[in-house]
């Protein structure tokens, strides 16, 4: 209907030949609804000419990721079902949404998106928060595309705490994962973080699951029972998914060279550092295997109830 109505106004502006009146045409047209939905907007906010399925799918989603209201959906539809989970974790840890690196949506920033190719199907995401404000920031988050059930998807986001780092060396993708040395006290710590916290930087669906496993390995009921407390207590908090093992929600590939295991003047007892966090490890030897027998983390005493 809207386009028999402006017909006759298009073929009398045509006929008399006059600019101005077709710039008033055009001002008409833009003023008609716009029927496509709200994940359409990153149409408008960049010119890129061209753009490839990876950037129309980016557009797509960090648009609506933007807008006002955000469809509850929307890490569903764009987001490999690792990422699904990962985004959960990283978010808790940053205390803040981990794809927009903003703990609420930015007023107008959805009109700043940016998208910029860096190679190999990394992204660089870019929005501008509260322009025209003594507060106005420019927000610049590497993000990698890949293919998932014949879809492209985002794969990875950069977490804040990596700053601009990108490269699919950011996590591991390896299969081969280091044994646990059980005959000595300090050897088996130092091993059993190194396997630890190599699967924590996997992009696997089945993460949790496959941590699950070594902890069943390696902890007595006693420390799996206080790793499930403190878990416990975090989620009621409203931060579950908590890992005492690191002081944290999630973990990332570079992360791993912060690692360290020092002994205590206790034989029994490790201090365990991760970033800037600090765990104490108790092992107990079983049958001639050692296992994690208590854990403690500082962290654990913000979760505990008042007494």
């Amino acid at each position: 209907m809207k386009i028999y109505h402006l017909l006759p106004l298009l073929l009398l502006v045509m006929a008399c030949g006059g600019g101005q009146k077709q710039r008033e045409v055009k001002e008409m047209v833009s003023q008609e609804p716009d029927p496509m939905p709200q994940a359409s907007v990153a149409e408008t906010t960049t010119s890129v000419v061209g753009d490839t399925a990876e950037i129309k799918m980016l557009k797509e989603f960090y648009s609506a990721s933007l807008s006002e209201s955000p469809h509850p959906g929307l890490d569903t539809r764009y987001l490999t079902r690792a990422m699904q989970q990962k985004v959960k974790r990283m978010s808790q840890d940053a205390d803040a949404n981990t794809v927009i690196r903003a703990q609420d949506v930015p007023v107008d920033s959805c009109e700043t998106l940016k998208i910029d190719p860096l190679g190999n199907s990394w992204y660089r995401v870019s929005y501008t928060s509260g322009r025209g404000t003594d507060y106005e920031e420019s927000i610049s988050i590497p993000v990698k595309v890949v293919k998932e059930d014949g879809k492209y998807c985002v794969g990875y986001i950069t977490p804040e705490a990596l700053g601009g780092q990108y490269g699919d060396s950011l996590w591991y993708s390896g299969t081969e994962f280091p044994e646990v040395d059980r005959t000595e006290p300090l050897a088996f710590v130092k091993s059993f973080y190194d396997l630890y916290t190599l699967k924590h930087s996997t992009l696997s669906e089945h993460l949790l699951q496959e941590l699950a496993a070594i902890r069943s390995d390696y902890l007595t009921p006693k420390a799996l029972s206080c790793f499930n407390r403190m878990e416990q207590l975090s989620s009621n908090d409203g931060y579950p998914e908590y890992d005492v093992l690191i002081g944290r929600h999630d973990f990332e590939y570079p992360w791993r060279s912060s690692v360290s295991v020092n002994p205590t003047d206790q034989p029994d007892v490790f201090q365990v550092s991760v970033l800037d966090d600090s765990i104490r490890i108790n092992v107990t030897e079983q049958e001639g295997k050692y296992y994690i027998d208590d854990i403690y983390n500082k962290e654990c005493e913000s979760f505990l109830p008042v007494e």
